[in-house]
């Protein structure tokens, strides 16, 4: 399954974006995670309520936009890829 990961431009220097992204990529090893569209998920990753990140006319996606636990990262995303399965 594709995954796309869009960052923003990183405005809160108090809140570590690429954490969200080590999360993903340590619990879900087989996903190909990429940096563009399309894909079967995209996660949207910023510092602030802003959402800057945030692109239109995504399906399936989530956002991420303050600090999580490990475990809400893992839960939130296994739910959108479960949202894309057949």
């Amino acid at each position: 399954m594709k995954v796309a990961i869009k960052y923003c431009g990183g405005c809160n220097e108090n809140y570590s974006r690429e954490e969200v992204e080590k999360v993903i990529r340590k619990n879900f090893p087989d996903l190909e995670i990429f940096y563009s569209k399309p894909a079967n998920v995209v996660v949207f990753i910023s510092g602030c309520k802003k959402g800057c990140a945030f692109v239109h006319g995504t399906e399936n996606f989530l956002h991420f936009d303050c600090k999580r636990s490990e475990e809400e990262i893992v839960e939130e995303v296994k739910r959108a890829l479960w949202r894309e399965k057949p």
